[in-house]
């Protein structure tokens, strides 16, 4: 390995940055939040960063004389080179109009820095024998996550910026007569939430045998063949299972003679006909078990750089990995409240909309099936803060009800982008594929 001397560097584009700064103070109105003061290879550097953002904090010019005043009080104007140094990267830079340039190179190769040294730290905990694999594993996930937020920085967006863009899209929308998110397939709640946006945080909540799975099942199917590529982590349901469904609802074939291998042959070929059809919508399933949320994201991470997702799938809440006692209902909250502050931060990170799914409290059936509310998510957690959208799903009979079709109610709990509300779709028991009212869903 290299020694930390021979490590990415850029010394002229750190006294360039710095030098311009010192040129046109003005300039750090929008980069002050862009970089740390141990983004910069060289400590000097990083001491005269660090006094110019303690001046624009306090509302100081910054020039010669300011910088060597405050790096005095700090007591680091020796480390800093002294004003000779200042004098000297104040005359060496061509001009301050290229700081934003100097920024993200300096950024840039301070991530791999820290990269370094965490690959480092990584190996010195595999070849701890105390430390298991899977610790290993999420201390080197926080690690890359921490890094990776650094190194995109913060940006500083004028107000007026965002709403002449925002202006700019609305216009667009009705010139295309679309809605601002993407059609679920099902035309109420379309009408409610104005489809699924990006950026957000939706929840699907219901009781166990309600067909959360089948909704957000026939949801994805919907939004991968008009929309784009969508991955679902199943965390209960195998790919088997989720395969079995998918085909019934295209075939219209009953899901118990499927699964249990009781089909004619045309039925069969119609069920190759679906498959076929699957074979050209870009959606992606993951069943693996015992995932952590920070697991999760990792993988969603790797899957956009290939395939960027419009929607992502999580199934379910209450199964992912938090590392909690179960019994300890405090330390389970905090932990599932970790979970959904983590899927809401991934939304925004891959542009997406991030749908998971989750139980209710067993606590709501005691009360006849009663409708749920917001206060019924189980674990809640952060969960109801979080969610930018809550969808309860509600139906009086079960899922193993012998009817044809039974109504089940879309309870919009929450909606920050518009009116809360309820809408009904119809669930049918024989391919458990659920449909609006208005459209045939009998299957023998």
């Amino acid at each position: 390995m290299k020694d930390d001397f021979t490590l990415p560097n850029d010394t002229q584009a750190e006294v360039w940055l710095l030098g311009g700064i010192l040129q046109d103070g003005r300039v750090m109105v929008q980069f002050a939040a862009g970089l740390a003061e141990d983004d910069f290879y060289w400590e000097k550097h990083g001491k005269i960063w660090a006094a110019m953002q303690r001046l624009h904090k306090d509302g100081k010019p910054i020039d010669i004389i300011t910088l060597a005043s405050e790096l005095g009080k700090m007591d680091s104007l020796k480390t800093a080179g002294g004003r000779e140094y200042l004098f000297a990267i104040s005359e060496a830079v061509p001009s301050s109009a290229s700081v934003d340039y100097y920024i993200e190179i300096i950024k840039g190769l301070s991530a791999k820095r820290k990269l370094y040294h965490s690959c480092q730290k990584a190996i010195s905990n595999i070849l701890d024998n105390a430390t298991t694999a899977n610790e290993c594993l999420e201390s080197m996930l926080e690690t890359l996550t921490g890094i990776a937020k650094r190194s995109h920085g913060v940006k500083v967006k004028p107000i007026g910026d965002i709403a002449n863009r925002f202006i700019s899209d609305i216009e667009s929308m009705q010139a295309q007569g679309k809605m601002p998110g993407m059609k679920t397939g099902f035309k109420e709640l379309d009408y409610l939430t104005e489809g699924l946006k990006k950026n957000e945080l939706v929840i699907i909540g219901a009781r166990p045998g309600v067909g959360k799975t089948s909704f957000a099942l026939k949801i994805a199917i919907n939004i991968a063949q008009r929309v784009g590529p969508v991955l679902m982590f199943s965390l209960e349901m195998s790919e088997a299972q989720l395969a079995a469904r998918s085909l019934c609802f295209q075939s219209k074939i009953n899901l118990k003679r499927t699964i249990g291998a009781n089909l004619t042959k045309s039925e069969i070929s119609q069920q190759k006909n679906a498959a076929t059809f699957f074979e050209n919508i870009p959606l992606s399933i993951i069943d693996e078990r015992d995932l952590t949320a920070r697991q999760i994201s990792a993988i969603a991470h790797a899957y956009a750089a290939k395939f960027p997702p419009v929607l992502i799938i999580i199934d379910h809440m209450q199964i992912v990995n938090t590392n909690a006692d179960r019994k300890n209902y405090e330390n389970r909250n905090v932990a599932i409240g970790e979970a959904s502050r983590l899927f809401k931060v991934l939304s925004g990170k891959l542009n997406c909309n991030v749908m998971v799914l989750s139980q209710l409290n067993r606590d709501i059936e005691k009360g006849g099936f009663k409708p749920p509310k917001l206060s019924d998510l189980r674990d809640s957690g952060t969960i109801e803060q979080d969610a930018d959208c809550v969808v309860l799903m509600h139906r009086l009979t079960k899922a193993g009800d012998n009817r044809d079709c039974t109504d089940t109610d879309l309870i919009i709990a929450k909606n920050r982008s518009g009116p809360t509300g309820e809408t009904k779709i119809h669930f049918n028991p024989g391919n458990a594929m659920f449909t609006n009212p208005d459209e045939y869903c009998f299957v023998e």
